[in-house]
């Protein structure tokens, strides 16, 4: 807009959210190509008359596709939150008038949450395609006018090695500059933990997590994190290396992530909604050689070491601040997100990125040492990290 304002229309990608988790819907595709019989296949997200959302698999296939055996195929290698609740047999793929899959007509079929797989008639599919293309919308009057100047008399910016700028000046400073304008002061010269110490030291009584029917203060949380980081440190966690955290949702899951930070290390969460072949492939991907937790369940077949972590936050160690290690750019946690691949892709963040959203996201909410934080989100997801840290 001309005020600056940004209006969001939608993702041009295909990645969608459901139950509070990103995916990307190519990457339960390619899967679900490589399973026998299949010829192709398209999912779209879709939304029960009730409100809420859910993942519709079509496909054409090449023989008779019994659902019960597909579903399986897709458990053990995709996370449960993305396995579609339905599947439907189609004989051919509706398509656009450039020759694309029509998935908003594919979006628009409606099924039933008991539907079983079937085979969608193409009288209910042709119902939904447009029959003429949409018309082409004209260009804004702003590209027009830049387009007519360049090619009428381009405008060589001798700074920028005659490069042709087609746009006014004045537009041109606004976009740039203007508009661009979202620099913030925060603490880029330390890490994450230790803007935590700081907190520790403020407030040191005060409770600093509740879990069912448990309490610890920031005191406590910083003792047993200082423990157990020692702990890691020892055993050669650094600056650099990750370290899989394969807790459950509980107070020693928040020890593990200081604990690991603490040490110079970066964390990476997987959470037991992954079936074990993903597991095995974020081990191996991010080079893990310690994990926190038991893995011997879900992750067979890993070699590495493991700590249980209240084995090792005794009240024997010592639990004064360690002497300050890692530098702002050292990573801090590495998450694995749906891929457009067929495998998961791993994020690395690294501590200056993870303080500056958090300090970005303190300037917009309220907090203060009253406000008390709900944490509801799996630990696998990057927004975690404003409900724990």
């Amino acid at each position: 807009r001309p005020d600056g304002n940004i209006d969001f229309f939608g993702r041009k990608d295909s990645q969608v959210k459901i139950r509070g988790f990103r995916i990307e819907l190519a990457e339960i595709e390619n899967t679900l190509n490589g399973y026998p019989g299949i010829q192709q296949t398209a999912v779209v997200d879709k939304t029960y008359k009730d409100g809420n959302k859910y993942l519709c698999a079509y496909f054409t296939a090449r023989r008779g596709i019994n659902d019960s055996e597909m579903k399986a195929y897709l458990a053990e290698r995709l996370p449960y939150y993305m396995i579609p609740a339905h599947f439907a047999a189609l004989k051919e793929f509706p398509l656009t008038p450039n020759g694309k899959i029509h998935r908003e007509a594919l979006q628009k079929l409606e099924l039933d949450r008991e539907t079983p797989m079937e085979l969608v008639s193409e009288a209910a599919l042709r119902a939904f395609v447009s029959p003429t293309p949409a018309p082409t919308p004209l260009p804004s009057p702003a590209f027009t006018r830049a387009g007519g100047e360049a090619a009428e008399e381009p405008d060589r910016d001798p700074s920028r090695n005659g490069e042709t700028v087609v746009m006014p000046p004045g537009e041109r400073k606004r976009i740039l500059e203007v508009f661009n304008k979202t620099a913030t002061d925060y603490p880029k010269h330390k890490t994450i933990h230790r803007v935590f110490e700081e907190q520790v030291e403020k407030t040191p009584d005060r409770t600093a997590l509740a879990y069912e029917d448990k309490q610890i203060t920031y005191r406590e949380l910083n003792g047993r994190s200082d423990r157990l980081a020692g702990v890691l440190g020892r055993e050669g966690v650094k600056a650099g290396k990750i370290v899989g955290l394969m807790v459950e949702r509980s107070l020693e899951m928040l020890t593990g992530i200081w604990a690991v930070l603490k040490a110079g290390g970066a964390y990476l969460p997987i959470g037991d909604e992954n079936p074990p072949g993903r597991v095995k492939f974020m081990l191996e991907d991010s080079s893990v050689e310690m994990i926190l937790g038991d893995p011997r369940e879900s992750a067979p077949g890993y070699k590495g070491k493991f700590l249980e972590i209240n084995r090792e936050t005794d009240e024997d160690g010592d639990a004064t601040n360690l002497e300050p290690i890692g530098t702002p750019s050292d990573l801090a946690y590495v998450i694995y997100t749906s891929g457009t691949t067929g495998t998961p892709k791993g994020v690395m963040i690294e501590n200056r990125s993870l303080l500056n959203f958090i300090k970005g996201m303190t300037e917009i909410i309220r907090f203060d040492e009253v406000t008390i934080v709900l944490s509801l989100i799996t630990l696998s997801f990057d927004i975690v990290a404003l409900e724990t840290i």
